[in-house]
């Protein structure tokens, strides 16, 4: 293995491969885009980069991971073809391998904008505060991470003989659409916090985008509205959360959803008095006054692995899936 990572350890490390996995998959090496000859051979380049953190792995993975209805004796065999267009798509010199080990250089050579928007969340994640404040240092990380993604993870992209990759890119894909979530909560508060209520709008329209049924960002858009003096477009903001959890739930929205609503109609003060959970922008200087105190729920961002979510404030309708979901597999449900 230590002899497998010298030979990756080229003399110029100026960056000489760009993969874009957000959005459609696109590949530049040295300015000119590259079209690697099979599918395979791009989502071999894919979990390289993305699935392993150190660019390692073994052949008998990658062969598993492809070909997953072969023989293993098959599946090595087709994936030696597979290395070889990759090989030669990529260049020889940034792809080193042995009998049983395969090593992409992920130096400085190689750039993704996966790993890119990774390494920004993760360094916010290490700063002393609570993962949703926001400091001056994050700002500038969060806006870079918002600005990758372009798109969700190899957007169109899929191999329709591998069940194993599919379920993998699908799995990463929730992961990364879950950390922008995030991100953009953190840059919506960033933005109430100084008073920069269109940007703090935008990104808060970007943050429903990905779920529209996320109760927390229609009410952070409401109030939003609400301190920018657009009353009228907080209101249809409720409305339209209403419709859409009638239309896809068939539930009401929360209590504390329609609680606001109603102060915003009133014309009271729509921020809970809770001092745990302000807006504001953390730095060592002063920064433009906070909105005032703006309590709404902090989710726990998690990456998701299969059975860990959990629909919160739904607990009715949760038993009802789970009653549903029973029947089925005792074969009593029927649609």
């Amino acid at each position: 293995m230590k002899s497998l990572a010298n030979a990756i350890t080229g003399t110029s490390l100026v960056t000489e491969l760009h993969l874009h996995l957000f959005g459609p998959p696109r590949i530049e090496r040295s300015g000119v885009h590259v079209e690697l000859d099979t599918r395979k051979a791009v989502a071999a380049l894919a979990y390289l980069v993305v699935g392993c953190p150190d660019g390692v792995s073994t052949r008998d993975a990658l062969a598993a991971l492809l070909y997953p209805e072969y023989r293993q004796d098959r599946a090595r065999a087709a994936f030696r073809r597979t290395l070889s267009s990759l090989r030669t798509g990529i260049g020889h010199d940034l792809l080193v391998t042995d009998r049983e080990t395969v090593i992409l250089a992920l130096d400085q050579r190689v750039w993704c904008d996966v790993r890119r928007f990774i390494a920004l969340a993760a360094e916010c994640k290490q700063h002393d505060h609570g993962y949703h404040q926001v400091c001056v240092t994050c700002l500038p990380l969060l806006e870079e991470a918002a600005a990758l993604y372009t798109g969700d993870f190899m957007t169109g992209f899929s191999l329709r003989d591998s069940i194993s990759f599919d379920d993998w890119q699908l799995m990463e894909s929730e992961n990364l659409r879950r950390e922008l979530s995030g991100v953009l909560e953190r840059l919506v508060r960033a933005g109430g916090a100084q008073g920069k209520w269109q940007e703090a709008i935008a990104f808060c329209h970007r943050w429903i985008s990905l779920d529209s049924l996320h109760e927390p960002a229609h009410r952070r858009l409401m109030q939003l509205y609400a301190w920018s003096g657009q009353r009228s477009a907080a209101l249809r903001q409720y409305r339209a959360c209403v419709r859409i959890l009638d239309e896809e739930l068939g539930v009401p929205p929360l209590p504390e959803t329609t609680a606001l609503y109603q102060a915003i109609v009133e014309g009271a003060d729509t921020a809970p008095h809770d001092s745990s959970d302000t807006w504001e922008l953390l730095s060592g200087h002063s920064q433009p006054a906070p909105p005032p105190q703006l309590a709404l729920a902090a989710e726990t961002r998690t990456r998701i692995t299969p059975g860990t979510f959990t629909l919160v404030g739904r607990e009715p309708q949760l038993a009802a899936l789970v009653g549903s979901y029973a029947q089925a597999g005792s074969g009593q449900f029927a649609v």
